[in-house]
């Protein structure tokens, strides 16, 4: 049974507010997330620790699961106040010992370009964000990064895997010179023809294949080279398009899950909403919707 959408956005009453100074990424999620704010309840994820400064935090789904650590001040030395830091951890000492089965390069330096690390960050050029949640996962948009017209998401948590439990992932931003010309989540920028670009790895904590840790090759349809993976707007078939799910293919190419309550466009609509504007039952970013019932 899916679980209920909340959409938490930047210009909510009492929102709280993304910005390039150290702390407000931690903010916007643990408001979103833990806490709740003006009249919108939390989604219902747990606190597991948080710095006594409030710049970094480590939390997790409502079944603790798996969890994820942001470093939210200031510490890379190459994104400084631009970026937080972001990964999925298994356990930790404190949250300055963070225990984990992934690889993780220095988190005070740049970013290593290859795919043998797992590093991400959550971008913070930009005040427009918008957050969709469940208990279990959720998606962060994020529009007019920079002073570019570039957006892209991030998604955090639980996978539909044929009801395996343990399909978890963390996929965050990943900029190794900009902020949005590698390693991007359903991204607009021009030189991205997927939709997921990616030069470092994403993990899946039990991939349904293999029973352990696995990671992200590819997502899109199940055939992604047929003539319905085929997205000219002269081959829709009705005015708002054929949508369908999208696949995640695990690093032997495999299929592995599904996004949650996402879906792709097998044949796009005549004409495409605006980004962030909810059409019915869904919500549009760029070339996917999003389904906002239960």
């Amino acid at each position: 049974m899916s679980q209920a959408v909340t959409v938490y956005r930047w210009d909510d009453d009492g929102a709280p507010q993304l910005t390039q100074t150290h702390g407000s990424a931690v903010d916007v999620l643990k408001k979103c997330l833990i806490d709740g704010y003006g009249t919108k309840p939390p989604a219902g994820w747990v606190l597991e620790e948080i710095s006594q400064n409030n710049k970094n935090m480590i939390f997790s789904p409502a079944s603790r699961a798996w969890m994820y650590l942001i470093y939210d001040d200031g510490r890379n030395s190459f994104w400084g106040d631009r970026a937080a830091l972001f990964g999925a951890i298994d356990a930790y000492n404190s949250i300055e010992e963070p225990i984990s089965s992934l690889n993780y390069s220095s988190w005070t330096a740049q970013p290593s370009n290859d795919e043998a690390v797992f590093n991400q960050i959550i971008d913070k050029k930009t005040f427009k964000w918008l957050i969709l949640a469940t208990k279990e996962s959720f998606y962060l948009l994020l529009d007019n990064i920079g002073t570019s017209d570039a957006s892209a998401a991030c998604f955090v948590g639980k996978l539909d895997a044929n009801g395996h439990n343990l399909a978890y992932t963390a996929i965050g931003n990943f900029g190794y010179y900009k902020d949005y010309d590698v390693g991007q989540l359903f991204s607009n920028y021009s030189g991205h023809n997927a939709f997921l670009n990616k030069k470092t790895s994403f993990p899946i904590l039990v991939d349904v294949n293999t029973g352990v840790l696995n990671s992200i090759n590819s997502i899109g349809p199940i055939d992604f080279h047929n003539d319905h993976g085929h997205y000219s707007k002269s081959s829709a078939f009705s005015s708002s398009g054929v949508w369908g799910r999208l696949l995640i293919n695990n690093n032997a190419n495999k299929l592995s899950a599904l996004f949650p309550f996402v879906e792709i466009p097998l044949s796009p609509p005549k004409s495409w909403p605006a980004r962030f504007e909810v059409v019915g039952d869904y919500l549009y970013f760029n070339r996917v919707r999003f389904y906002l019932g239960e």
